[in-house]
């Protein structure tokens, strides 16, 4: 109220000066004749006119002398658009709106009005002796070469901030544990005081389990649930190059193999590794798969052969032997991971569903810790764990995949995160995460490593 004031009384005095500059003028063009009037005032031997005076004196004499006139009005445009500029600049103060590419740093008063000053959340920096933390759904992306204090300037910072669950990839095992030999201190102990801590580390023996497999939901979602995980499966680098002739058909076998496997085997084989197993003598697979009765038909209520794993043994079965040795030999290329006795052992059960994160009791901190030396070979284990995490937790705003209710935030801190690869549908759906409660916090080393190839 206090700026509005005084941009008014500035922008009348500024109005003010111009008419009175335009009435010197005028009088001392025509020697202050008295055709003009009595001044308001002597100055000495000079008289002063009252500034309006113009206002009068172009009503009686413009057409007459129009020379002096149309400079009179010149000043006195000038002076009324110049007193527009304290209103102009008093209006965008309030509203907080600065030129576009002002080259200024923002203030404590910007720093509050954008909400950097919160209690919990991202932590961004510091301003002065404040922590700027920031607790909105929007996400955020950290870019900073490799060793320049982004872990411990903001990574570890808003783990600690973050009272809520989250997904944190771990590559290094720093974020979780900390460097003895840097005296940078670990998240996890903090983390087990708000909730139950994981560890998925395929290839260690101490790693939490999880298998994919689990969270397909039989019934008119398995497809697609299947399908889902055979995308990521057949594209295990992430560069989207994957998709020959040869791709294309090892999509329906897998499909195919990976339904038979959860309907026909006990529930201590639905694995991945035992698909792997199945896919080493596809034609016997194939073969068991057209005369198995995996479930009762929903119209006929009799046992039947699932119509897709049908359709992918009949597929199969079909082609030529060079055909079917080329599909065979390319399924099974994607799942040659499996073959690690650790890893396999560490996918055959779960010690925790996708939902618990958001849905359970107390928040739920999941680290994924792939050793460096290894993150090549379980990329498209994690590329599917996190696609995993994104579908089934963005199914429903306000429940989980399997109809559980979400009780918590989730923040997706993934560090060097571009060693994923190419994510088509994290990347599609990141717009709308927040609308589900999930939040995104990217870390980089360079702006050129987001760059998606074509």
């Amino acid at each position: 109220m206090r700026r509005a004031g005084i941009a008014l009384l500035g922008s009348a005095l500024i109005a003010l000066t111009g008419l009175w500059l335009a009435t010197a003028f005028i009088a001392d063009v025509f020697a202050h004749q008295r055709a003009l009037g009595a001044p308001l005032l002597m100055f000495g031997d000079e008289p002063i006119y009252a500034p309006w005076s113009i206002l009068a004196w172009t009503s009686a004499h413009a057409e007459a002398f129009p020379k002096p006139f149309s400079v009179a009005r010149l000043i006195v445009f000038g002076a009324f658009v110049l007193a527009l500029l304290p209103v102009v600049i008093a209006a965008r103060g309030k509203l907080g709106v600065k030129p576009f590419g002002a080259k200024a740093w923002g203030g404590a008063d910007d720093a509050k009005a954008a909400g950097l000053f919160a209690d919990t959340g991202a932590v961004l920096g510091k301003f002065g002796r404040e922590i700027l933390c920031f607790d909105g759904p929007e996400h955020q992306l950290l870019i900073g070469a490799s060793r320049s204090g982004k872990g411990r300037g903001q990574v570890v910072p808003t783990l600690l901030a973050w009272p809520h669950s989250a997904l944190v990839l771990d590559v290094k095992g720093e974020l979780a544990d900390g460097d003895a030999r840097h005296r940078f201190p670990g998240t996890a102990g903090f983390r087990e005081s708000l909730g139950p801590v994981l560890r998925l580390a395929p290839t260690r023996l101490d790693s939490a389990s999880f298998n994919p497999l689990h969270e397909v939901r039989k019934g008119p979602n398995e497809v697609r649930d299947v399908q889902n995980i055979v995308e990521i499966l057949v594209d295990p680098q992430g560069d989207g190059r994957h998709q020959d002739f040869w791709d294309r058909s090892a999509k329906t076998i897998l499909v195919g193999v990976i339904l038979h496997v959860l309907y026909a085997e006990p529930p201590e084989r639905k694995t991945l590794a035992v698909v792997r197993e199945k896919l080493r003598d596809l034609d016997a697979t194939a073969q068991q798969m057209k005369s198995t009765l995996h479930r009762l038909g929903s119209t006929t209520n009799q046992p039947e052969v699932h119509p897709e794993v049908l359709h992918a043994a009949e597929s199969f079965l079909a082609g030529e032997e060079r055909l079917q040795s080329g599909v065979k030999a390319t399924a099974q290329s994607f799942f040659g991971l499996f073959a690690d006795e650790i890893v396999a052992r560490n996918t055959a059960t779960s010690d925790f569903r996708i939902g618990d994160l958001m849905c359970g009791p107390k928040p739920v901190t999941l680290y994924l810790q792939p050793p460096p030396s290894d993150a090549l070979r379980l990329m498209p284990f994690l590329r599917l764990v996190i696609n995993q995490f994104a579908r089934a937790l963005m199914e429903h705003q306000e429940k989980d995949a399997q109809g559980r209710p979400k009780r918590h935030r989730l923040i997706l801190v993934l560090d060097e995160f571009p060693m994923l690869g190419r994510m088509p549908f994290f990347e599609t759906m990141m717009g709308a995460m927040a609308g589900y409660g999930l939040k995104a916090f990217l870390v980089t080393q360079s702006l050129n490593h987001l760059t998606a190839e074509p």
